[in-house]
């Protein structure tokens, strides 16, 4: 079986409650990285929740539709994106730790028919021969956007 997902974590000194407020928004998560979000004017983390990242020429203009698929505050989280030949599931599970919360994320990778063919061939074979996950592994936008957020405390 081919490498199709990545596991991180990280402890954060704050509680799960204000890390989970941090770990909805999208917008937060994503200030580093050059998109719109087009969706609610404020995310709550709620099952069925919606948003659309837009991202521009650096990426291709790759649009990658996001739903909150799992959410018991203040403890685990998941959402699926469907991009361009690629499903991704995001999980995070928070655990209140001595002096903070411990986040571990697990992202997940499949095949999607999103976007127009042949625009999927080369994200089906970086999945195939497990060479996506490895791309992406270590890039830690949602970690950073919370290390912001709780440093303007």
């Amino acid at each position: 079986m081919a490498y199709r997902s990545i596991e991180t974590s990280e402890t954060f000194a704050a509680e799960p409650a204000e890390i989970w407020r941090l770990l909805v928004d999208p917008r937060i998560q994503l200030e580093d990285h050059p998109v719109t979000i087009e969706g609610p004017a404020s995310f709550v983390g709620a099952v069925g929740e919606r948003w659309v990242e837009q991202h521009g020429p650096e990426c291709d203009d790759d649009r990658v539709e996001w739903t909150v698929i799992e959410a018991e505050f203040p403890t685990r989280y998941r959402m699926r994106g469907r991009q361009r030949g690629i499903t991704q599931t995001s999980g995070y599970t928070l655990q209140a730790v001595d002096g903070g919360t411990l986040v571990i994320d697990r992202l997940v990778f499949g095949a999607s028919f999103a976007g127009r063919f042949p625009q999927q061939l080369l994200p089906w074979a970086l999945l195939a021969t497990g060479l996506l996950p490895r791309i992406l592994e270590g890039e830690g936008e949602v970690f950073s956007g919370i290390e912001r957020e709780l440093a303007k405390r």
